[in-house]
């Protein structure tokens, strides 16, 4: 954090004294120390911080966006006023030696106004060309365009699924935002019961989490309205209170290792990509790239090994789902499941214990299936600074600073 002299603060929270010039970066890093989970110390979602010893090298930090913090008399908090425009690091390069191409989640390219429209940030590159006649090496002219520009149009669609505790009635997540939809095995005549909004508007214990700002790569619901929502190698315990806004978090966020000690050192410790509740008991089943296993969520133990999808799903061999599975759900019509990959989706009846399973029907277009889904998906990978920045709050008084 700069003050007007530009002098780097020391302080992890630095009081916001009026004219302070504050930097937004987004970086691409692989290794840092989780502060609060570190030192088991921090119990506020606000105190997540990370820590990288040494400082983080240039090629790493994608963009910088810039705020001045000001003071009026007699405001007990400052007030971040925005400059338009998207500094982006012509030297970003994650994964520079042998070059590579890396899918960046949801990079800056909006900026959400007072009034909650999603405007276009105006973008210049630093450091800037000296000289009219420089040129870059072809994998840095080819990092620029990927970054800037490339990246920003890949599409997504169904990232994960959550069975609501309401019959007939499921959550899909799209990157950071979601819809809420009313649907008929077998049948199109689906409706939507809340339209495409962000995860945290919708879910307001999940501000200022990751499960918030970059979206839940999958979700299984348990007892009641309970749900467990992962991002990463991160994931919570929520009571997600539908068709109201007093969902809680009952525990984390904290790592899946931490929350699922037997998943530790296995293909599941660092991300789940979908998982569905099996009818048998408290068992759940997890899927990650062309892997599946079982747990009890209950006693948190494995059922079984960790085996191919295609050992324990016999049916989906031959079809784009034995390479791995986007998101699904177990569908209110028992012992039957939803499952999507990319623009495609298959309904399967499953047998617990067995590997009777049988698809009903054809893998098929998710637009076929769910026709509702038209014009809300694909999604591009076009981010937004979204936090509304007029006022902001001092820490919590017990935070403190001495890292």
């Amino acid at each position: 954090m700069l003050g007007n002299q530009h002098l780097l603060s020391k302080s992890s929270h630095p009081a916001l004294r009026s004219n302070f010039i504050i930097m937004k970066f987004m970086l691409l890093v692989v290794f840092g120390i989780w502060v609060a989970l570190s030192l088991n110390s921090y119990p506020y979602i606000s105190q997540a911080e990370v820590c990288f010893v040494g400082g983080i090298a240039s090629q790493y930090i994608r963009s910088c966006l810039i705020f001045t913090a000001t003071r009026e008399a007699g405001a007990r908090f400052p007030r971040l006023q925005r400059e338009t425009r998207l500094v982006i690091n012509r030297n970003f390069n994650p994964v520079s030696f042998p070059y590579l191409e890396v899918v960046v989640h949801m990079p800056v390219y909006y900026y959400r106004d007072d009034n909650g429209v999603n405007r276009y940030l105006p973008e210049e590159t630093y450091p800037p060309r000296r000289e009219k006649r420089e040129v870059l090496s072809a994998d840095e002219d080819a990092a620029l365009k990927w970054y800037t520009s490339s990246v920003l149009e890949i599409p997504s669609y169904i990232n994960s699924a959550l069975r609501s505790s309401r019959t007939n009635e499921v959550y899909f997540f799209l990157k950071n935002k979601y819809v809420r939809v009313y649907y008929t095995p077998g049948q199109t005549d689906d409706k939507i019961l809340t339209d495409l909004r962000w995860i945290y508007d919708g879910f307001p214990s999940l501000v200022d989490t990751p499960f918030g700002e970059y979206g839940i790569d999958c979700v299984f619901d348990t007892e009641g309205n309970e749900a467990y929502i992962f991002c990463t190698k991160l994931c919570a315990y929520i009571d997600y209170a539908p068709g109201t806004m007093n969902d809680k978090i009952l525990s984390g966020p904290t790592t899946i290792a931490e929350m699922f000690p037997v998943l530790k050192n296995t293909v599941f410790e660092n991300g789940i990509d979908s998982a569905f509740r099996s009818t048998k008991g408290k068992e759940v089943y997890l899927f990650k790239g062309n892997k599946y296993g079982r747990i009890m969520y209950d006693s948190k133990q494995l059922v079984g090994t960790i085996r191919n999808i295609t050992d324990g799903f016999p049916v989906l061999k031959g079809t784009i789902f034995e390479n791995g599975i986007d998101a699904c759900f177990a569908s209110h019509k028992e012992n039957q499941a939803y499952l999507f990959k990319g623009e495609n989706y298959v309904r399967i009846i499953f047998t617990p214990g067995t590997t009777d399973d049988t698809l009903v029907g054809d893998v098929k277009s998710i637009f076929n299936g769910w026709p509702l889904l038209r014009g809300i998906l694909p999604l591009d990978n076009k981010g937004v600074d979204a936090h509304p920045q007029s006022d902001h709050e001092e820490p919590y008084p017990d935070q403190h600073d001495e890292l």
